[in-house]
């Protein structure tokens, strides 16, 4: 187990193996230490770990190179310290940039990184960290995932969305085109394998410079936490929603404590839940309860014309404010159902204001084009649309809402 900077935190995540989550100011400039390198290989002896091509009873090897998958915005500041700490534990390494948008998160990307791998003749005792944001870390571990049938990673994430969320879980993959020739039809994620990292390094140093947009973004995912804290075994977090509330003025002035409490909290939640389903199997919640937003989130993010009116009209939907968006809108669809109180929606949707997040957007397509689109989730098991929708008291469930339910939610967020 890894032993964490003074000023750190860590969090472990007991699948498989296991591995550290490592939080806090510059830990990725000890990437090549003794004790995060005990995430890669075992010097204790014989283990098996058959999710990263080891049979029983044979040994870690230790990696002699990394490949760096790196969002190339990123790739300046951050790779040569990387490269500069991996060097000096003896691995040798060489960069690969990567575009980070949704546009670029494809099968052709991840092909390009596959080929510098090979070419660079990275062998089955290689490691790939993954260097930037969730974008990067998705198809990064794909990468890791699918080459040689499987080899080890490293996640280093550098947003907060990537820190509380997808660089913890196992979670890889890239974005299908099923349109046709003439329209393009995006579904995220549609390929893609579990494959855990070996350890996962989150320096809040590296959201000192990150966009204030995107810092806001990462922040709708930790209130998706928030509202669920009461659904997850295991998790001491009482009153989850005012702890929040409480933190929230102290993250957005990027005060390093505040950061590393919050991520901690957060990676602690998502710890537990994945630890009791990794694979999004169970039919009563699990994993299925991380996504409340998100099937809403999906429907809109790909809308190329949507802009949210709080920030730079020019650009389109980040992912976290369309999950801040699909937050009030489940919120309102539960209040449909009968599952939570106004009062209870209407405090999803001010903790959405709080974080200088959207809670309603302008240009809306027709709410039956929009649950059609729902329809297409990757939670939609045998044509049947799976919803998570938040209770009061921060619990939640997986339901198939009435259609008049998903109406609503959709009416909530519409700005007319």
């Amino acid at each position: 187990m890894t032993t964490p900077a003074p000023q750190a935190a860590m969090v472990r995540v007991a699948i498989g193996p296991g591995y550290d989550v490592v939080i806090g100011p510059g830990v990725l400039a000890g990437l090549g230490g003794p004790a995060l390198r005990a995430g890669l290989w075992d010097t204790s002896g014989p283990r098996a770990d058959s999710a990263h091509g080891l049979e029983a009873g044979a040994t870690q090897a230790k990696p002699t190179k990394a490949a760096v998958l790196v969002d190339q915005r990123l790739a300046s500041r951050y790779a040569p310290e990387v490269a500069a700490s991996l060097s000096a534990a003896g691995v040798e390494s060489f960069v690969v940039p990567l575009l980070a948008a949704e546009s670029a998160k494809t099968m052709e990307a991840a092909r390009e990184g596959l080929v510098e791998m090979a070419r660079h003749k990275l062998d089955r005792s290689g490691v790939v960290i993954a260097l930037g944001g969730g974008l990067v870390g998705d198809v990064a571990g794909f990468c890791a995932a699918v080459y040689r049938r499987g080899i080890r990673f490293i996640q280093c994430p550098t947003t907060l969305l990537s820190m509380v969320d997808a660089s913890v879980g196992g979670k890889t993959g890239v974005n299908l085109d099923i349109g046709d020739d003439e329209t393009t039809n995006i579904q995220k994620n549609f390929v893609g394998v579990f494959h855990q990292p070996s350890v996962v390094l989150a320096d809040t140093s590296t959201l000192d410079t990150l966009p204030m947009r995107d810092l806001r973004s990462g922040l709708a995912e930790c209130i998706k936490h928030a509202l669920i804290a009461g659904a997850v075994p295991g998790v001491a977090w009482p009153n989850s929603l005012a702890w929040t509330e409480e933190l929230l003025p102290r993250v957005l002035a990027r005060e390093p404590s505040a950061l590393t409490q919050l991520i901690a909290k957060n990676v602690e939640l998502k710890a537990r839940v994945v630890e009791e389903d990794e694979r999004e199997e169970r039919p009563d919640g699990g994993r299925a309860l991380l996504n409340l937003g998100h099937t809403f989130a999906h429907a809109i993010e790909p809308i190329s014309h949507l802009r949210p009116d709080t920030t730079d009209a020019s650009s389109p939907l980040t992912h976290g404010e369309a999950v801040a968006l699909g937050l009030v809108a489940a919120a309102h669809a539960s209040l449909a159902l009968g599952l939570c109180s106004l009062a209870y929606a209407e405090r999803v949707r001010q903790l959405v204001r709080a974080a200088g997040l959207p809670d309603r957007i302008s240009g809306l397509p027709p709410a039956e084009t929009l649950i059609e689109r729902m329809s297409h989730d990757k939670k939609t098991r045998a044509g049947v649309l799976r919803v998570i929708v938040p209770h009061d008291d921060a619990r939640a469930s997986v339901m198939t809402p009435a259609h008049e339910a998903l109406v609503a939610g959709w009416r909530a967020i519409a700005r007319s």
